[in-house]
């Protein structure tokens, strides 16, 4: 929701309306209270909005979404995006080279973090794009800033481990939570995942607008 909240404050403060879609009733309350009616926040399905909107932006959402929803999660895209319109995803990757083998297996994270959940590569959001009718027109990436977080992350889990266990979390999900956080840190500092941003907009839009 941070970064979701932030995008919502800019786009206030540039006098541009700003649409939410979240399937939590306690991350809607958040973001109501927060923003103040400073963008509507609408508990809502995103393959069930309708209209089309000038920008579309999807922060580590394909990641949850699956991989056989991957289509539909591309094609609402395409349906939603205005003419000239651009949408960017951030997500959380793996190299081309290795998505193969991983798509086939499980991991630490996929059976205890995020169930059901699958990291696209460079490659299959490029494909997965084109199959709906989108192109890619940016992709920037930075894995290493990443690395840090999730490090700083853990420290200040640490840290604030006595406050955790009292709220009644044990030792045993401290543990898999600073697993999580350290190996994450790792992969992304080895390159073995990265965090991309990448923009696409309609087949042809670069060519009409130059």
């Amino acid at each position: 929701m941070a970064a979701a909240g932030r995008i919502c404050r800019t786009r206030r403060r540039n006098r541009a309306s700003c649409h939410r879609l979240t399937l939590s009733p306690a991350q809607k309350g958040y973001a109501d209270a927060r923003l103040d009616g400073g963008a509507e926040i609408r508990l809502q399905d995103y393959r069930h909005a309708g209209g089309t909107f000038d920008n579309i932006v999807s922060v580590e959402m394909i990641e949850a979404v699956g991989e056989r929803y991957w289509p539909a999660y591309f094609a609402t895209l395409k349906a939603r995006l205005a003419p000239g319109g651009r949408a960017v995803l951030q997500a959380i990757t793996v190299p081309d080279a290795e998505f193969s083998i991983y798509r086939k297996r499980s991991d630490f994270i996929r059976q205890h973090i995020f169930p059901g959940g699958m990291l696209p590569s460079p490659a299959i959001l490029r494909h997965q794009g084109a199959k709906a009718g989108l192109e890619l027109h940016a992709s920037f990436s930075f894995g290493q800033d990443y690395a840090r977080t999730c490090r700083i992350w853990a420290e200040r889990m640490t840290g604030a481990a006595p406050r955790i266990r009292r709220f009644g979390y044990d030792e045993p999900f401290l543990r898999g939570w600073r697993y999580y956080l350290e190996s994450c840190a790792a992969t992304f500092a080895t390159g073995r995942s990265d965090v991309v941003q990448v923009e696409f907009g309609h087949v042809g839009q670069i060519a009409q607008a130059a």
